[in-house]
């Protein structure tokens, strides 16, 4: 921008034309805007300020991925859980079957707890 700053523009050049040097059109652009524009433009020229706000929304971004992805890990397990909350169900009424030699089993009609246990289906809140 220094260098820039530094020639005069050529009076044919279109964007230039009427003005002494580069700057002058960036001023009057500025000039015709709102007070909040004209901040913002002044702000973001600032190359700290560009850089904290660049930071800010990385952070702000960055946040929102790690929580989505906290979410799924959670879900996931859950579903772990579940799974295995059903294998353990479907393995205690298969023990009960066998300890009581099928009395209990009896009034259940046509439950295969093993094949139930592999399915990973949960009918047993019938019993």
């Amino acid at each position: 921008g220094v260098m820039t700053g530094n020639f005069a523009p050529s009076p044919s050049c279109t964007p230039f034309r009427g003005y002494a040097s580069f700057g002058d059109l960036f001023v009057d652009m500025t000039a015709s805007l709102g007070v909040v524009q004209r901040y913002l433009i002044i702000t973001f020229r600032s190359v700290t300020a560009t850089v904290i706000i660049i930071l800010v929304f990385t952070l702000i971004l960055y946040y929102y991925k790690c929580a989505g992805d906290s979410k799924n890990v959670k879900i996931r397990l859950l579903e772990e859980r579940i799974e295995m909350e059903q294998k353990d169900k479907a393995f205690l009424l298969t023990r009960i079957c066998s300890r009581t030699k099928g009395s209990v089993c009896q009034e259940v009609d046509g439950f295969d707890f093993e094949r139930r246990s592999r399915a990973g289906s949960d009918d047993t809140t019938h019993l």
